[in-house]
């Protein structure tokens, strides 16, 4: 992972994007997703260019729900502290 002011970088779009933790409540469930393109990753995974996915192609292909229909709570750019 790379870092800028204390946050992680999406690797994806090479830093234009931070990559900030999310949970949505309908799953009880966080990603991990670039403030920049919505690309996401799970929040166990490692953050990586090759293993990315849109939200909102996760959703409704792993989860069967629209992007538009959950709600995203718990916003944090400092999930890679827990790490």
């Amino acid at each position: 992972m790379e870092f800028f002011k204390d946050r992680v970088m999406c690797p994806r779009c090479e830093g234009a994007g931070n990559v900030y933790e999310v949970e949505i409540v309908e799953l009880n469930k966080r990603f991990l997703i670039c403030d920049e393109t919505d690309c996401s990753w799970e929040a166990e995974d490692d953050v990586r260019a090759d293993n990315w996915m849109y939200i909102f192609e996760r959703l409704e292909k792993r989860y069967g729900v629209t992007y538009e229909s959950v709600k995203f709570q718990n916003i944090n750019y400092d999930w890679w502290k827990r790490r």
